[in-house]
């Protein structure tokens, strides 16, 4: 067994992933919302949204855990305990939750609509910035001077989710739009707009 190989595992996983998220956010940028046709049927719209979450979620799970995990890892790797095998369940997790992401992102800027589309960008982005910042490394004080910019890529995430979830129902029509014509009687009057 080679403790530094497995001590590098832990770290090209973190990296692995944060690269690929990067990458998602960037593909998610590149489709201008102007050169998009009509929106895919309902049905597949859904299917699309509801991937892209579960995944987001599996992505935020993977980043909470790793940190620890690399903790723990250096740990068995310094006592001389076994922990390769972990360490590929892990890593093979890490990349299947990235290939989610990737697709998921893909598969929305296929057939999502703009309000999606746009609200997942910052979802990416605190996803990215999770990853980005990792609270790893070998001593306490290293690990604690990332922590602030991981929390609060944390939070930005936390924040971005809903809003990606209400632009979803939105665009899924679960939300009764307001009237824009004097006709439209059955909707709901539109919210008076605040003088500025």
């Amino acid at each position: 067994m080679d403790i530094p190989a497995i001590i590098d595992t832990a770290h090209m996983t973190v990296s692995d992933v944060a690269s690929g998220v990067v990458l998602a956010l960037h593909g998610a940028q590149a489709i201008p919302a102007a050169f998009r046709d009509k929106p895919a049927p309902v049905d597949v719209r859904r299917a699309a949204y509801a991937r892209f979450q579960d995944a987001a979620c599996r992505s935020y799970a993977v980043a909470l855990y790793l940190p620890e995990f690399a903790r723990m890892n250096q740990r068995a790797a310094l006592a001389l305990l076994p922990g390769a095998d972990r360490m590929m369940e892990v890593h093979s997790e890490a990349n299947r939750v990235l290939a989610e992401i990737l697709a998921a992102t893909a598969q929305i800027r296929l057939v999502g609509g703009t309000g999606p589309a746009e609200a997942m960008r910052p979802v990416l982005r605190g996803l990215t910035g999770m990853y980005g910042s990792l609270p790893v490394g070998t001593w306490k004080w290293q690990r604690e001077a990332k922590r602030p910019a991981f929390e609060a890529a944390e939070k930005a995430f936390a924040e971005a989710l809903p809003k990606f979830t209400e632009a979803s129902r939105i665009d899924l029509a679960y939300k009764r739009r307001p009237r824009e014509h004097w006709w439209q009687l059955a909707r709901p009057k539109a919210p008076k707009k605040a003088d500025t």
